[in-house]
């Protein structure tokens, strides 16, 4: 099996060269989404066809996911490239078990975190991405981590925006004491000398350009759902 995992880390590595000649792959690890494959096993046919296969790798620049297939298992298509500085929030719920580990990733354009299970023969590379991406030694998640979304420490839930990034906070009104108005709004202030207004401050643009700003596909291919400020995103 060592052999057959240098193999498969071997063409994962060749794929990621071919999609992205200048990104260099960390670690890889197999994964298999959906209930237990206890369960999944148990359902036969059906079951398979409730889970999805991906390797997972961690890269310079990112966390990147291949579609794989099962029988030949040789990486397929890129189904997603997330920048390494947005994974550590959409990782979480990490279980250690004697066959069967598994940790929940927030994938883009979910609204559900989805469970990755890993074959004990993928445990020590586990550990590593899982170490990569939150920083936690030994693999393990820091104390008190979740699955992403969900609250911590007794705290209320904050409302998720997809992607993990919290949700604007709602407006309000300031309360203003019983019996007190609330101050007028201050008056537009005239330009000195009859000059005209300044005008405003030009639109900050994203950090690397939007897809009609900057030309040509994402060296990844295309993504389910590009994410702001993904380095792989045309």
């Amino acid at each position: 099996m060592a052999i057959r995992k240098a193999t498969i880390k071997e063409h994962v590595a060749q794929a990621i060269a071919q999609a992205n000649p200048g990104d260099r792959p960390h670690v890889t690890i197999a994964t298999v989404t959906g209930p237990s494959p206890w369960l999944t096993n148990a359902m036969g046919l059906v079951g398979q066809l409730l889970v999805k296969f991906y390797f997972v790798t961690v890269t310079d620049q990112a966390v990147v996911l291949h579609r794989y297939n099962r029988f030949t298992q040789r990486p397929q298509e890129v189904a997603y490239a997330i920048p390494r500085d947005q994974a550590p929030q959409l990782m979480g719920d990490v279980q250690r078990n004697p066959l069967w580990s598994s940790f929940r990733f927030l994938l883009p354009g979910e609204m559900q975190p989805t469970r990755m299970n890993v074959h004990r023969i993928w445990r020590d590379e586990m550990d590593q991405v899982i170490g990569m991406i939150t920083g936690a030694p030994h693999g393990m998640a820091p104390q008190g981590m979740s699955a992403p979304g969900v609250p911590q420490h007794g705290m209320p839930a904050q409302s998720m925006a997809p992607y993990g990034a919290p949700a604007p906070a709602p407006a309000f009104s300031q309360q203003q004491p019983h019996g007190t108005p609330a101050p007028a709004p201050h008056p537009q202030q005239a330009p000195p000398y009859g000059g005209s207004a300044p005008s405003p401050a030009p639109q900050q643009q994203p950090p690397y350009g939007s897809p009609a700003d900057r030309p040509g596909a994402s060296p990844y291919g295309a993504q389910h759902t590009p994410m702001p400020g993904n380095p792989y995103a045309g």
